[in-house]
């Protein structure tokens, strides 16, 4: 009997670099795991807690999540096109985490949150290292 791979590890999706903060790879990796097990609101829930450690990581004042979103986006850290990104993971994730039959979680929805969730992480913290070294080669 051969056995044919369905889903192989560790996913793309999940892989990040050593320039994101250990705390917050470890909650995006588990949306991506949520969403490859095909646990959409799981999935969402785990891109909003993202937000929720990148928030805590860069000191984001507020006492709700949509505020310290907004500090962020105050502070330059949040470009505005990616500060109306996180206000949709937010919201798609509020409704993931709240029981209500009307809010339904697609996968698609789940795809989108998640890979955008994974851009912000590239954006934010990748990128600007990935600046960094080459300014320190040249």
């Amino acid at each position: 009997m051969a056995w044919r791979g369905v889903h192989w590890w560790p996913l793309p999706e999940a892989s990040v670099t050593a320039d994101i903060p250990n705390e917050i790879a470890i909650v995006y990796r588990e949306a991506a795991r949520a969403l490859a097990a095909d646990c959409p609101r799981a999935a969402v829930v785990m891109a909003r807690r993202t937000l929720e450690a990148v928030a805590d990581e860069k000191q984001a004042k507020g006492k709700t999540l949509a505020e310290r979103l907004q500090d962020l986006h105050d502070r330059g850290i949040l470009h505005p096109s990616l500060a109306d990104w996180v206000k949709e993971v937010r919201q798609v994730g509020n409704a993931a985490a709240h029981y209500d039959p009307m809010d339904e979680v697609s996968t698609e929805d789940a795809k989108q949150i998640v890979a955008f969730s994974r851009e912000l992480l590239r954006f934010i913290y990748e990128l600007p290292a990935e600046l960094t070294r080459r300014r320190a080669s040249t």
